[in-house]
């Protein structure tokens, strides 16, 4: 009889519950995301966590994901890190009351100034990037048991002056949400 590692079967759940998740945002014309300057949908951002269920002092896996939704590639600034100063925020609220929970680490990642057009990415349409960012539950404020409603944002920290030519997705097409998830902690 083979014996399967858990970690096996955890990269295996990690990669199914991610491919579901970008099924569900292809498939059911989602209402998140945002329009671009011109009105049409282009980008879509997703938020996947590694599970449904922690323990106080658990570590929590976020993965964030844009999608392409137009018929045309988008570019983007390759380098995505958390922060308000790079490109991806995220927000816990406490599910029963709606209040916003304190974190006790600000991520800021200072984002580095493109030094040419080969850190930007083509998205092609119908594609998805995305980073798996990887914290405690501790850093996010939450400290103790109950239910919790996270969402990443994403903000491109680049403007549009500094393109090298391309048409990229900058920081004057706004901040785009990401849908809601929510998790349960417990002892």
């Amino acid at each position: 009889m083979k014996i399967i590692s858990l970690q096996w079967f955890t990269s295996r759940a990690l990669r199914a519950s991610m491919c579901l998740g970008l099924l569900a945002v292809l498939l059911m014309g989602t209402t998140f995301g945002q329009t671009a300057n011109n009105g049409q949908r282009r980008l879509v951002v997703s938020l996947i966590t590694d599970r449904s269920i922690y323990k106080i002092g658990d570590e929590i896996t976020l993965n964030v994901l844009l999608t392409n939704i137009s018929s045309t590639p988008i570019n983007l600034y390759s380098y995505l890190a958390p922060g308000e100063s790079a490109s991806i925020s995220v927000w816990v609220k406490d599910e029963a009351s709606g209040r916003d929970i304190p974190q006790t680490v600000i991520a800021d990642s200072i984002t580095p100034p493109p030094p040419s057009k080969d850190v930007f990415i083509k998205l092609l349409a119908k594609h998805v990037y995305g980073v798996a960012l990887k914290s405690t539950l501790a850093n996010f404020g939450v400290e103790k048991q109950g239910r919790y409603e996270i969402i990443a944002e994403y903000h491109s920290p680049i403007p549009s002056s500094i393109s090298f030519g391309l048409p990229i997705w900058s920081a004057e097409d706004g901040t785009l949400s990401s849908n809601r998830v929510t998790i349960a902690v417990g002892n």
